[in-house]
């Protein structure tokens, strides 16, 4: 494998894309949202009947799943500002260089190097590559468009190294 290096600075949309792509992949999530979709469209299949609306079942339980989704939304927006914004390294120019043995993470205030064998998972999603440290814990790399033969030339070489590690 040939070494290579990609420098990035992540700006809050891309933190934020990120978070809304793990808060999307939650099973959770999903199921809410269709309960929420089922509930819905029995209150307005209901709608029919000269009942109240206020009475209806259906309309109380849409209202309580869609306030639950978009509370579940909102705190996500507001946590990811805060997370962000309190951390300073998030917005830091960094440098990640690949070699055969690990990955060096050098920024403007701190430098870590992480061996393939302690690394949890690596995934990559559409031009982001996340680097799991545990299940909670991840580097986001943003990767440019010239170095994604890099990235799957990486991808190939832990797999065929027997590296314990999860690649997506």
């Amino acid at each position: 494998m040939i070494p290579f290096s990609i420098q990035y600075q992540l700006s809050y949309n891309d933190y934020l894309k990120i978070n809304w792509y793990i808060l999307f992949r939650s099973r959770l999530i999903i199921i809410y949202m269709c309960a929420a979709l089922l509930s819905s469209s029995m209150f307005v299949l209901t709608l029919k009947e000269k009942e109240a609306v206020m009475d209806n079942a259906y309309f109380q339980t849409s209202i309580i799943f869609l306030a639950m989704i978009l509370f579940i939304i909102f705190f996500t927006w507001i946590r990811s500002k805060s997370i962000y914004k309190s951390n300073s390294r998030l917005a830091e120019l960094i440098t990640f260089n690949f070699t055969a043995e690990d990955m060096e993470q050098i920024g403007d205030s701190f430098s870590s190097r992480y061996n393939w064998e302690k690394l949890y998972k690596i995934r990559t999603v559409k031009d982001f590559l996340l680097v799991y440290h545990s299940k909670g814990v991840m580097n986001i790399i943003r990767v440019p468009s010239e170095e994604t033969d890099n990235i799957n030339t990486l991808k190939s070489y832990l797999k065929n190294c027997g590296y314990k590690l999860k690649i997506k």
